[in-house]
């Protein structure tokens, strides 16, 4: 089953939802889908930062790295 509809649901009710973002990245990773993966990975990483989720930002901006 495809998770992508369900994240995509609850970033659009709750669209500072960073978890929501990463875990979206990682599921258009299984699919391949690198462009929409680094998309999500660095929306992720601008909330986490916001946030202040000092390690979530890092892995976030880690994931953009090995992507590029």
């Amino acid at each position: 089953q495809d998770p992508i509809p369900a994240y995509t649901l609850a970033i659009a009710a709750n669209p500072g939802f960073a978890d929501a973002y990463y875990n979206r990245a990682l599921a258009y990773l299984v699919k391949e889908d690198k462009p929409k993966a680094v998309a999500d990975f660095q929306k992720a990483a601008e909330l986490y930062k916001q946030g202040g989720r000092t390690s979530a930002y890092q892995d976030a901006l880690n994931r953009i790295k090995q992507l590029q």
